[in-house]
């Protein structure tokens, strides 16, 4: 086949272009590839891989999307055409679509919340700080609804902890 611009080489660079759903495709030789200047914004890359991020998730979503909203109530979107987008028409549409998101994050990472990284030295102090800070809003919680005996094996529980002191508590670290 013979290159598209200049008519005269073998083509050996096939380029397709996609603007606004205008699907063109071209093939080149490779001097006339190397004197193109291809240039693709991060916001083409970004959204071209959450449409293949949702696009892989595809499958999994047809059975979410019976009991969901078919589209946006407040720009009319429908879920295909965000997966086939890449990006929300407006902000009601992260309330619309949120379990079919949600299930694609899962899916990709395993979970729907980031809990982030803990360094590798004070990974012991801060997850025992943390359960404490669970235990002790869980017992207001569990006062506060008069869930009495469980608030009292939550008070035992922060008591223990504290008891224990942190794992690297007057270590050095």
């Amino acid at each position: 086949m013979l290159c598209d611009k200049c008519k005269q080489n073998q083509a050996t660079v096939h380029v397709q272009k996609n603007v606004n759903g205008v699907v063109e495709n071209h093939a080149l030789c490779a001097a006339c590839a190397a004197g193109m200047h291809f240039t693709v914004s991060m916001e083409e890359v970004f959204k071209g891989f959450l449409s293949s991020v949702f696009e892989m998730a595809g499958a999994n979503t047809s059975r979410e999307e019976a009991g969901n909203p078919a589209s946006c109530q407040g720009c009319g979107m429908s879920y295909a055409s965000f997966r086939k987008a890449g990006r929300f028409g407006c902000a009601e549409c992260y309330k619309a679509f949120r379990p079919q998101v949600a299930a694609t994050m899962k899916n990709v990472h395993g979970a729907t919340r980031h809990e982030g990284k803990l360094p590798g030295r004070l990974a012991a102090d801060l997850l025992y700080k943390r359960e404490i800070e669970n235990c002790k809003a869980a017992l207001r919680k569990a006062i506060e609804q008069e869930r009495f005996e469980e608030a009292a094996g939550l008070r035992d529980r922060i008591r223990q902890l504290e008891t224990a002191g942190a794992p690297t508590m007057g270590k050095g670290v």
